[in-house]
């Protein structure tokens, strides 16, 4: 699969403490029951549409010190003892590798959905692990990454989605190799994920004081007079889409008070499929898109796209896919911000 890239923004610092590890695991639970889509219809004004969760996910984590161990972590398949502060951590979920790079830990495998194992962005911002980086195994796609690879890496913390296809019996899997720790690894639960990420990593403290300064940032971000809105709008194999308040990058925008156009209002989704004909819904002040398995011109060159608003006026920025639609995790999320806040000004 392939994804347009484009350089990526410099970020605000982040935490550069590598922990160690060693881990065993617990039983499952079921997963939440995914949301169906809708549209909203009506125009908004200035302010956020909504905000995701910022705290813990009702029930999970351990309630132990930092660097206390070991630790029972309850998280999204059942519980989990982690004896040591681990040293060999396996990610498996979009978003994870973003997250336990944040918090100063390097894995030694990541599940990559795309065309690279770290993708343009986190290469860009933790450059200085540039050599670490390099040598985080592949392991061959998110959905059922192999067995045998993950088991050759000799993991003690492995971290998973609890919304991943077939999530309990990857679960059951995963366990029996090393601890493994379930997150909800949703575009919604990015928060919530990177608290339980630091929780298994013993480094609680340090993800909340990331959320504090990144809450900070945002209010601070300046707002053009008018509260222009913002339109996220993503062409994905030929396929439209449009994001909301609950992805990732609507997220983001919501914590800066950014207004949106009224089509995506939607919540209870993080992004819904529009038709071609649809283009014309898509329109705002500003659009922020990507493009992936195809040209920018594929989307750039549908019946509609000239004429749109943000386009005529030159207010159409091509964003990197991955912060901003593929990878909800806390560096992306400054990827965003820092992207949208400069463009705005």
């Amino acid at each position: 699969m392939t994804t347009t890239r484009r350089s990526a923004l410099s970020l605000v610092g982040t935490v550069a403490v590598t922990t160690v590890l060693t881990a065993c695991s617990g039983s499952g639970s079921s997963s939440p029951t995914p949301t169906s889509p809708a549209t909203g219809s009506s125009p908004t004004s200035g302010g956020p549409l909504s905000s995701v969760p910022t705290g813990f996910a009702p029930g999970t984590g351990s309630g132990a010190e930092d660097d206390v161990f070991p630790r029972v972590v309850n998280h999204l398949r059942g519980s989990t003892t982690i004896t040591a502060a681990p040293t060999r951590v396996v990610v498996i979920a979009p978003g994870l590798l973003d997250a336990v790079l944040t918090l100063g830990t390097v894995p030694v495998g990541a599940a990559a959905d795309g065309a690279e194992t770290v993708p343009e962005y986190l290469a860009s911002a933790f450059d200085a692990q540039a050599d670490q980086l390099g040598a985080v195994t592949n392991l061959a796609g998110t959905i059922r990454p192999s067995l045998q690879a993950v088991t050759d890496l000799r993991p003690d913390l492995i971290l998973m989605s609890a919304d991943a296809q077939d999530a309990n019996s990857l679960y059951r899997e995963m366990s029996e190799v090393a601890a493994t720790v379930a997150v909800q690894g949703t575009d919604r639960s990015w928060k919530q994920d990177l608290l339980l990420v630091a929780d298994a990593l013993g480094r609680t403290q340090s993800a909340q004081t990331w959320l504090e300064t990144y809450h900070t940032d945002t209010r601070a971000a300046s707002q053009p007079p008018g509260s222009p809105t913002v339109s996220l709008l993503s062409l994905v194999n030929g396929h439209l889409h449009v994001f909301g308040p609950a992805s990732l990058a609507g997220s983001v925008l919501a914590d800066m008070g950014v207004a949106r156009p009224g089509s995506q209002a939607f919540t209870d989704t993080a992004s819904q499929e529009l038709t071609p004909t649809d283009l014309g819904q898509t329109d705002a002040d500003w659009i922020f898109y990507a493009v992936r398995g195809g040209r920018a011109n594929e989307l750039t060159g549908m019946q509609g796209w000239s004429s749109l608003g943000a386009v005529t006026a030159d207010r159409a920025v091509q964003v990197q896919e991955d912060p901003f639609f593929l990878n909800p995790g806390p560096t992306a999320a400054r990827v965003v911000l820092d992207q949208v806040s400069s463009s705005l000004r």
